[in-house]
């Protein structure tokens, strides 16, 4: 359940878990604020928002997470990215985010913060995913060449494969606009911050156009493997055919002979 208005109203404090379902709402989480860095460390998949803002309520706390970016920063494995628009000054880290400075946070740039949080985790899963598929595929590339009868036993998990390309370049397809569709509503200063993300992370430098490229060329191969299984179950089958005529023929030319002989026999 979307609780936003509630956390951004009733909490100078903005402590969150948040869940993004495939293909449902996102699932947002109050949790206490001395527990979200115990559970920030381990994310499991799930993404952790932290705002502190500059009051007197949150000095402890601000103090803290000063300290414990640092922790942050090793456990992530990759370089945080900090991008400073007045009064905020917001740390990303893989499925976390801190937001530091201002009185209260605006619910656009809440939103907005999330929703890209959301948008990038769909693309890491068809990362993952196109990753998945390339590793799997190895075995077969024989398949778009060289077909035999052992091959045809290998057609279900080629018919999966190719579902499961299929429906992940199903959903590239509905992702890539939202980037743009996310921007285009924005006020400058929260378009700023959510574009100056966009380009940090490479979303579209690299990481779109990488998967595209998989996605295409396992689209291809998976194309062409169930052309040469389909041809050769057809040619195996026309063989088959074939086979079975020709016997028949020699049937009947034995049966002709026989009743010539027997005729010549008897005669």
């Amino acid at each position: 359940m979307d609780k936003t208005a509630d956390l951004l109203s009733t909490e100078e404090i903005i402590s969150c878990r948040i869940r993004f379902p495939r293909d449902a709402p996102h699932e947002k989480e109050a949790i206490p604020a001395e527990q979200w860095f115990k559970d920030a460390a381990d994310s499991g998949g799930d993404f952790y928002f932290l705002f502190v803002p500059d009051a007197p309520s949150a000095t402890d706390l601000r103090k803290e997470t000063e300290e414990r970016l640092n922790e942050l920063r090793d456990a992530s494995g990759e370089p945080a990215i900090e991008l400073f628009a007045k009064p905020y000054r917001i740390v990303w880290f893989p499925s976390r985010a801190i937001v530091l400075g201002g009185d209260s946070l605006t619910e656009e740039m809440f939103s907005a913060l999330v929703e890209f949080a959301s948008l990038e985790n769909r693309l890491g899963k068809l990362e993952a995913e196109s990753a998945a598929c390339l590793e799997a595929c190895q075995n077969d590339i024989p398949l778009t060449h060289a077909v035999g009868p052992q091959d045809l036993l290998r057609q279900t998990h080629v018919n999966k494969m190719t579902e499961q390309i299929a429906s992940s370049r199903m959903e590239f397809v509905r992702l890539t606009p939202c980037f743009d569709n996310l921007c285009g509503r924005l006020t400058p200063q929260t378009k700023h911050v959510i574009s100056e993300l966009t380009e940090k992370k490479r979303v579209w430098d690299d990481r779109i156009e990488a998967v595209d490229d998989q996605l295409e060329f396992l689209g291809d191969l998976y194309e062409l493997a169930n052309d040469r299984l389909t041809e050769f179950r057809y040619f195996r089958r026309e063989t088959s055919l074939e086979f079975w005529i020709i016997a028949l023929l020699v049937l009947e030319l034995a049966v002709m002979l026989w009743e010539v002989y027997a005729l010549s026999f008897h005669g």
